[in-house]
């Protein structure tokens, strides 16, 4: 997507209204200013869906990542995962305000995630493959000594668990 698109799409849909944006997957910005243009358009944005392969191409721009810290609190993560501890950790540094997270992440991760975000109130993780994985997640929480609702989601990918947690 080029500066002509993105003026173009400017003049056809009032981007200070959207809420939400979801990033088709093979979307590609020909430069990472054309995507802090859109979000600096996007003011009432706050949700954000995306594959974790594009955002962690973003990681490296500072101005972006504050601005990913600061607005968005909802983020669903599509296809892939974390590749190594190092992206982990770095995402919970960007995303510390994040609320509510779908993605696919295996039990370490996701203990981790819950820990290390302090305002997540809700995830959904679909990479669990087996019920002992689930319930050790769940015990593995609990340990940390928050008030958390945990169930088996119940649509079309086997064993993605839905966690509700109280950090009040």
């Amino acid at each position: 997507m080029g500066y002509s698109q993105i003026k173009y799409l400017q003049t056809v849909v009032n981007l200070s209204n959207i809420k939400h944006l979801t990033l088709l997957d093979g979307l590609r910005f020909e430069t990472i200013d054309l995507f802090k243009e859109i979000l600096k358009s996007t003011t009432q944005l706050t949700s954000l869906k995306t594959k974790l392969s594009d955002l962690i191409c973003w990681f490296d721009n500072d101005e972006l990542c504050k601005y990913l810290n600061k607005y968005i609190k909802r983020l669903n993560l599509s296809y892939t995962s974390f590749e190594n501890s190092d992206q982990l950790e770095q995402f919970c540094r960007i995303f510390f305000n994040l609320e509510q997270l779908k993605c696919s992440t295996n039990e370490l991760e996701t203990i981790y995630l819950i820990k290390y975000l302090p305002k997540l109130t809700y995830i959904r993780t679909y990479r669990c493959s087996k019920i002992d994985q689930i319930l050790s997640i769940r015990k593995e929480i609990e340990k940390l000594g928050l008030d958390i609702t945990a169930s088996l989601g119940n649509d079309d990918r086997p064993y993605s668990l839905i966690i509700w947690i109280n950090r009040n």
